[in-house]
Formats: structure tokens, sequence, C-alpha cells
């Protein structure tokens, strides 16, 4: 049946849920906007919509591999209690199964697409999945972001998830290199957390903004003023060639053993790092901070 405009407006204004999930919820109660405000509860799609303006800056890294792929990705919850559910565990198994199964292009297409294979909820949007758990577990959930890579030529992957899942990450090889070094590597970029590969990869505009301040920075310093502009630059270029060693892969000493760089461990391996991506929970989220006395009171308020 033909579901109005004017009826699907009604039942937003009630349950605050999206356009499209009110739509179904008509179309599968026959426009009984009742019974839509009850399949959309059933179904867990009225406690997610009041929930999605919620900051979750906590959860975990998922990744998952097969033969030639690897996938890595991030789900969000409100609080690091949640994120150690035994249902948000298996939550994060799922999700990074189905990335793993799919060409997903987005985040957004892999919320609204259904998904190949049979995980959990079979014929399900991961969309859908989330607001199912967000009812069960009472907190919300989200998918932020995902990236996959592939072996190419005859490379490998490899990928280090740290014991609490709360950081990751996944790197290509161009060529076979010994899977404890290349593990090794995985941990080192997820703990020194380089920004760039090699310095090849450094563009001039970053190059420009790390050396205006670094000059900044020293001629901020009363000691520097009575110094020569020659000598100035001296410094600035020193400091600047360091800065960039420091966040370039190739050039920082290797965790497990500082005497080598990391670009002379591959160079022994012969192999070239394709891709490399690291993934930290809540990286670049503002955390709200809310006090225990707070939300008490908020949870008082809510029932």
């Amino acid at each position: 049946m033909e579901i109005s405009a004017k009826l699907v407006k009604e039942l937003r204004d009630r349950t605050n849920a999206g356009i499209l999930d009110c739509k179904k919820a008509l179309s599968e109660t026959k426009g009984n906007i009742e019974e839509a405000i009850k399949w959309l509860r059933e179904t867990g799609i009225t406690k997610a919509a009041k929930k999605a303006g919620r900051i979750a800056a906590e959860g975990l890294i998922g990744i998952k591999s097969n033969k030639n792929e690897l996938v890595i990705c991030e789900i969000n919850s409100e609080t690091d209690f949640v994120s150690k559910n035994a249902d948000m565990l298996k939550l994060v198994e799922d999700i990074t199964t189905i990335l793993l199964n799919n060409n997903f292009k987005n985040v957004d297409e892999a919320l609204n697409e259904k998904f190949k294979g049979k995980v959990n909820q079979e014929g399900k949007t991961i969309k859908e999945i989330l607001s199912y758990n967000i009812s069960i577990i009472g907190e919300n959930i989200s998918l932020r972001r995902f990236e996959k890579i592939e072996n190419v030529n005859k490379g490998i992957l490899t990928s280090y998830l740290h014991s609490d899942s709360s950081v990751g990450t996944i790197i290509s090889f161009d060529n076979n290199v010994d899977e404890t070094i290349a593990r090794q590597i995985a941990m080192h970029i997820t703990a020194m957390k380089p920004a760039f590969i090699s310095k090849s990869d450094l563009s001039a505009e970053y190059v420009e903004k790390e050396r205006s301040m670094i000059e900044n920075e020293l001629l901020n310093d009363a000691a520097n003023a009575k110094k020569p502009k020659e000598i100035l630059a001296k410094i600035i270029e020193g400091r600047l060639s360091k800065e960039l060693s420091q966040n370039t892969l190739l050039e920082q000493p290797f965790v497990v053993d500082p005497s080598v760089k990391v670009g002379e461990l591959l160079k022994r391996q012969k192999a070239n790092i394709i891709k490399a991506v690291t993934f930290t929970v809540g990286e670049g989220i503002e955390k709200e901070e809310v006090s225990f006395a707070d939300e008490v009171k908020a949870a008082q308020l809510a029932k």
C-alpha cells in the first residue's frame, strides 16, 4: 500500500526514527501507526534513534583476514565498560566478518546494504544489526570507519591488534617477508604511529607547515633573537629534518632493535610496504566529560 508523507512525518515525530525506517515500519504494519511504533520498538530502531546523538568515543578495533584480504574497522560505544561486554565483542566479530566478506565502498554503503554470508542475522543490514544491539546493550553503538587492503603480486598481508583491542594496524608488503618480522613491523607502527611511510610521501604543504611551526617556536624564544639569520636557518633545518624523520616510518629506529632503522630492515627483506593503516579507538573524537553524579541524575530523569 502507498504510505503518505503525512503518516511518515507523524511516526517520525513520535519515535524520532529515520524517514526510511518509518516508511518500512508503516509498510510492514499496513499503515497502522500504533503497530508501526510497536514494530520500531521491537526491532530496536526507536531506542537506537534516541541514543544516536550521544557521543560514542570508546569501543573496539576489529581485524580479520582471509588469504588475500585484510580488513580493519572501528566500532564505537559510549563507555569502556560496554566495549568489554560479551554482546559487544560478538557484535564486533560479526561486523568485521561482514566487512571482510563484502566489497562495500564506504561506511554508508556498508550500513545500508544487505550483506552476503550467514553472520548472526542473515538478511539484515549492518544498520539493522546495530539497532538491535543498541536495544540489547543500552548504549549508542556505531560503525565509525573501516578499510580493506588486498594482497598483490608475491606479497603478504599482516596485522597487529593490541591485547585490549583499542588500537591495531594492517599492512600489505610487495614481497614475501619473514612472518615474525612482518608482525614486529606492524607492532612498531601501532606503537610509534608514523604519519608517513617514506620521505617521498611528504607533501610540500606538510613540510612547510612543520618548518613554519619550528621557526615560530624559535623566534618566540628571546635567547635566539641575537643569533645570526644563517645560524637560525641551520637550526630550523636541523630540527625540521629530525621532526620529519621521527614521523616517517622508514627513518624510525626499529622498536625491537633500535640499532637498525625500519627502512634498513625492509631492505634486508627485499620488500616494501605498499600500504599500512592504523586505527585507534576514539581518535579525533571529542569526549564528553560527565561526572558520575551527573550520570546518575540523567539516568533517573530518563526513567
